[in-house]
């Protein structure tokens, strides 16, 4: 499990083809761990880490940590169909292509700056 992970931090799952929020969730601060359930079958989503504040039906907030904090670069360990896993922009968005079955381990690398990777 990681540790050390910003009390607050959020996860927007954000629906590509409108540009807005569906679901919001926090990040365990303890696991690293997120979920999101009930999404729609074959459609595509970006998934946005952000210690900001955003609304449901909203387009999301800005792609923010908390100070101190940096990104290293998000994968999908397991993108359907053999897509790439990482857009290679460390940016705390990731696509991910949703078919039929269940999407795991969408990974949002973070660490302090200059120290050890937390998440990732």
């Amino acid at each position: 499990p990681a540790t050390g992970i910003p009390v607050g931090l959020r996860v927007y799952l954000v629906n590509n083809a409108t540009g807005l929020v569906e679901q919001v969730a926090f990040v365990n601060s303890t696991t690293g761990t997120f979920s999101f359930s009930d999404i729609s079958p074959n459609s595509v989503y970006s998934v946005v880490l952000s210690s900001a504040q955003g609304i449901v039906g909203n387009p999301p907030p800005p792609q923010l940590l908390p100070s101190g904090w940096e990104n290293t670069g998000q994968k999908n360990a397991n993108p359907p169909n053999s897509a790439a896993g990482n857009d290679g922009i460390n940016d705390g968005r990731v696509i991910v292509p949703i078919g039929t079955s269940d999407i795991i381990n969408i990974n949002f690398g973070i660490r302090r700056k200059g120290g050890d990777i937390v998440i990732g």
